[in-house]
């Protein structure tokens, strides 16, 4: 998915994988494909980011990429973790529906974990129940192995040949290694979010213990912000004529500055440009803003940031193509996510029979 802040995200290719084997390499070269295929249509140097989830093959092709294209930054999205959910639902709902197979489930539970299996039992999430939306991934996760040797007996599966769709479906989130990969970041992420909020609704709660769990919490996301933090995302709030230089916290000021300058350095200076005169034009700017107004302020909030740079090109030269390029840069892959929901409302159980060639046209067409 091709996308940009003036028009909608646009469906550029679509690629069927066969047996090939995501690793690192094979997710760069297909990415460079679709930059070089994008960079020959709207110009050489265009594709100024790439957008994935933080699964690790991805991760190793942003390194890839980083060393064939430095100019490109490269961002991670969480979307994983509502596609983990979803996932979730489909193979409980599967197995709960179903008394055959669920009474199945329950004998190799007993198998596996004797009496304890009641712990462990599949739940439905409820909408107003919040635990039972990670319950039903936790449970799910903790049945790996017994949910495998369950749909690994084909011959009792052909009973359900009347839902072959949704039997697929199920079988093939539990052979895709990256669900479970997927599935046990979610729960590292919430847990101790889950843990908190659990312990505060006890009955025999003490109320000094809130400040107690949300000061664990606050450690817990300041470690995770450290991780999710990058020089693209200081830049970018910099650069933001509407954000205020006063929220940054600590030294975030001093690294944002750094990472114009780093940034705009990888993406190519011209020759009578050094990395110094881009120190003074970010500093210039940093004296504006400071200078500004609430009455300037509230005035700079009538635009985009995008639509102001494009006024100040002569104003901030030196800035403006770097400042165009990071608050350009979509904040989610959730363009990419709602693919797989296209592709999911064309081909249904009804319209199982539709070759991948024409789901792939369709998808297109709906998209586009």
């Amino acid at each position: 998915m091709a996308t940009s802040p003036f028009i909608r995200p646009i469906c550029w290719s679509l690629e069927r994988c066969a047996d090939k084997q995501h690793t690192g390499e094979f997710m760069a070269s297909e990415l460079n494909k679709v930059i070089q295929a994008v960079e020959n249509v709207v110009g050489k140097g265009s594709v100024c980011a790439v957008v994935t989830d933080n699964a690790s093959n991805r991760r190793k092709s942003w390194e890839l990429l980083m060393a064939k294209i430095p100019s490109l930054t490269y961002m991670f999205g969480m979307e994983f973790m509502s596609d983990v959910f979803k996932k979730a639902v489909l193979v409980t709902k599967f197995v709960r529906k179903r008394a055959a197979l669920l009474y199945r489930f329950r004998a190799l539970q007993r198998k596996y974990f004797g009496t304890r299996q009641r712990r462990r039992a599949l739940m439905i999430p409820v909408s107003t129940r919040w635990y039972s939306s990670t319950n039903c991934i936790s449970r799910v996760v903790r049945n790996e192995d017994v949910l495998r040797e369950l749909f690994s007996n084909h011959e009792f599966l052909a009973r359900y040949g009347d839902a072959a769709a949704k039997l697929n479906r199920v079988e093939s989130i539990l052979a895709d290694s990256m669900f479970w990969v997927n599935a046990r970041a979610v729960m590292r992420l919430v847990n101790p979010i889950i843990q908190a909020l659990g312990a505060l609704e006890k009955d025999g709660c003490c109320l000094s213990m809130v400040y107690e769990y949300f000061r664990g919490l606050k450690t817990h996301i300041s470690s995770r912000w450290n991780t999710l933090k990058r020089e693209s995302m200081l830049a970018a709030f910099l650069l933001d004529p509407t954000k205020s230089t006063d929220d940054f916290e600590g030294d975030d000021l001093d690294n944002a500055v750094d990472a114009c300058v780093d940034l705009a350095t990888r993406v190519g200076l011209p020759s009578n440009v050094s990395p110094n005169a881009v120190h003074r034009a970010v500093m210039a700017f940093i004296r504006v803003k400071k200078s500004w107004t609430a009455e300037d302020h509230e005035k700079t909030a009538r635009d985009t940031p995008l639509d102001w740079w494009l006024v100040k090109v002569n104003k901030f030269p030196l800035l403006h193509a770097l400042a165009t390029r990071v608050l350009s840069i979509p904040t989610s892959s959730a363009a990419s996510e709602r693919s797989w929901s296209v592709h999911s409302f064309i081909r249904t159980k009804r319209r199982n029979r539709l070759k991948p060639d024409r789901v792939e046209k369709l998808a297109y067409l709906y998209s586009n």
